[in-house]
C-alpha cells in the first residue's frame, strides 16, 4: 500500500512503520586500501638526511627533534649546527633546506647560518665540534 491509498491516519502511521521496519539491503564498500607506509625521512634527499642523522646521533637526539618546531635553546642551536653544515656541504638554496628543516622560511634558514658562521671564530668549542661532525659527515659515516 502507497501513502496514496491510505484513507486514514492510522493508515499512514501503519504503513510508516512498515517502511521504518525493513532493513537495507545495501552496505557501503569497503573503505580503500591504506597506502603502503613510507620510509622515514623519505621526503629529504640522501645528502641532507646524512646530515640531519649525523648530527642528531652525535648528539644524542632524534632526527625529528632537529626539524620539529620546538625552540629550546639547545634544540635551536642543534638545529642551527645541523643547517649551516647542510648550507656549507650541499648546493641546496635556503628555501630548499627550510623545506627540509621544517618548513621553515628562507630567512630563518640564512639566520641560523649566519649565527653560526659568526660564532665559530669565537667558539672554539662550537669549531671543534663543526668540525668532527664535518669530517665525520664527509667520510659518510653517522
Amino acid at each position: 500500500m502507497s501513502l496514496k491509498d491510505c484513507t486514514s491516519a492510522a493508515e499512514v502511521i501503519e504503513n510508516y512503520r512498515k517502511v521504518r521496519a525493513r532493513t537495507s539491503t545495501w552496505t557501503p564498500p569497503p573503505p580503500p586500501p591504506a597506502p603502503p607506509p613510507q620510509p622515514e625521512w623519505e621526503w629529504v634527499d640522501r645528502p641532507c638526511r646524512r646530515i640531519i642523522n649525523t648530527v642528531a646521533k652525535y648528539f644524542g637526539v632524534t632526527p625529528h627533534q632537529l626539524t620539529s618546531e620546538r625552540r629550546r635553546k639547545r634544540d635551536v642551536l642543534l638545529r642551527s649546527i645541523a643547517i649551516y653544515l647542510a648550507r656549507e656541504l650541499t648546493d641546496l638554496s635556503l628555501p630548499q633546506l627550510g623545506h627540509r628543516f621544517g618548513d621553515r622560511d628562507h630567512s630563518t634558514i640564512a639566520h641560523a647560518v649566519k649565527s653560526i658562521r659568526e660564532e665559530l671564530p669565537h667558539n672554539a668549542i662550537l669549531a671543534q665540534t663543526v668540525a668532527n661532525l664535518r669530517a665525520l659527515i664527509e667520510r659518510g659515516q653517522s
